[in-house]
Formats: structure tokens, sequence, C-alpha cells
């Protein structure tokens, strides 16, 4: 909770005022840090999401069909298949 903020009036010296600015400067870009961290999560949230769904969906095809099939049909190399398959298996690497 940042510090109980100044009230500043016109009679007030310039000193307060920069002060009273430099505390809502620092707080502006706490919060939009905030923000922007929050929106990186969400879009990572939704990415894991929707490649899960897309594994799930071929995996479930496997097990009506062979996947030599499957990889004809889509016109898939086995290779790039297994490639991105040992992709998905991985944890997500997040930056520092």
């Amino acid at each position: 909770m940042p510090d109980k903020p100044i009230a500043v009036t016109p009679t007030q010296s310039k000193e307060i005022r920069d002060e009273r600015l430099k505390q809502l400067e620092e707080e502006n870009l706490k919060l939009r840090i905030e923000v922007a961290y929050l929106k990186e999560l969400r879009r990572l949230r939704l990415e894991q999401e929707a490649q899960k769904r897309e594994q799930g969906s071929f995996t479930v095809l496997r097990g009506s069909f062979k996947l030599k099939d499957i990889l004809a049909i889509a016109n898939l190399p086995k290779a790039t298949y297994m490639y991105w398959q040992g992709r998905f298996n991985r944890p997500s690497q997040m930056l520092n």
C-alpha cells in the first residue's frame, strides 16, 4: 500500500508539490509494471491452453488410427511430428 498521499493546495511550497509528483510517478510506474506482468501471465496461460487443445485433438485421433496414416493425410513428416511432440511435453520456460 502506498504511503499516505500528501494533499497539495496552491499555497503549498514547490518542494511539497514535487514530492507528491514523484510519489505519483513511482506509483504509476509500479501499476504499469503490474498490469504488464498480469497481461503476460494471461497470454502465456491462454497459449498453453490452446496448445493443450491442439495437442489433445491430435492425440484423440491416435486412439482410432495409426500414426503413420494420420501423418500421411496431414502431409507431415514423422520427424517433424516427433520434434513438436517433444516440445509440447517440455515445461514452459518463463523469462526472468
